[in-house]
């Protein structure tokens, strides 16, 4: 059964459903001059405020490696996103050399260098947060969970099995935690395979606490 479209939204008319989260889905919308866009769209009340924090975020921290908000509902219902055609980096990193993942990773430094210098933690870094757009240029998507770096968490927020130990503790995210991020989603675009691997997926929660991951060979 389809998705129930959300009605108009601004200016924005919403055509399809592109993807749904715990806490928002994105749709295809077109606005009055038929541009496409990207709509994040609150599934609940409850659930509008953190879409207007991630609105202040991505207000604060444009940058060329950053899918950059064009607009937003005041009421915290809504953002409209630019519309970036590519694919989700697992799924383009699985027939690429190890140099073309490697100059993706230096992208992805620069934009958490610029998301850091304002003061900001991505938080959730994975491949399916990370597009490659049709120019081969690494965009880092959703900053949903992003939290500015002076803030103590008040329950778990982020991936396991990409979550950095402190995270797992319930304790302040820092620049490193989003570098740990990093080291991940590399590692299982290189590999194939995520860092842990457990037939548990509750072993995630303490695995990263008392080992270390196999060495990629």
């Amino acid at each position: 059964m389809s998705a129930q479209t959300p009605g108009r939204l601004g200016q924005y008319e919403p055509t399809r459903l592109l993807a749904t989260g715990g806490s928002a889905q994105i749709w295809l919308a077109t606005d009055d001059e038929g541009n496409e866009v990207a709509l994040k769209v609150a599934r609940t009340d409850q659930n509008r405020p953190a879409l207007l924090r991630e609105a202040q975020i991505l207000s604060t921290a444009r940058h060329p490696g950053i899918v950059q908000m064009l607009d937003a509902g005041e009421d915290g219902r809504w953002i409209a996103l630019e519309r970036v055609r590519g694919l989700l980096m697992d799924d383009w990193a699985r027939d690429k050399p190890p140099e073309a993942i490697v100059k993706v990773a230096f992208e992805l430094v620069e934009a958490l260098e610029h998301l850091h210098s304002h003061g900001v933690i991505h938080g959730d870094l994975k491949p399916s947060n990370v597009i490659i757009d049709t120019e081969g240029r690494a965009r880092l998507l959703d900053l949903g969970i992003a939290s500015f770096s002076h803030e103590a968490p008040d329950t778990f927020k982020g991936t396991l099995g990409y979550a950095a130990p402190e995270l797992l503790r319930r304790e302040q995210a820092t620049e490193a935690t989003d570098i740990y991020g990093l080291g991940a989603m590399l590692y299982t675009c290189l590999t194939g395979r995520t860092p842990f691997v457990a037939p548990d997926p509750a072993a995630l929660t303490y695995l990263p606490l008392v080992s270390l991951p196999a060495p990629p060979s």
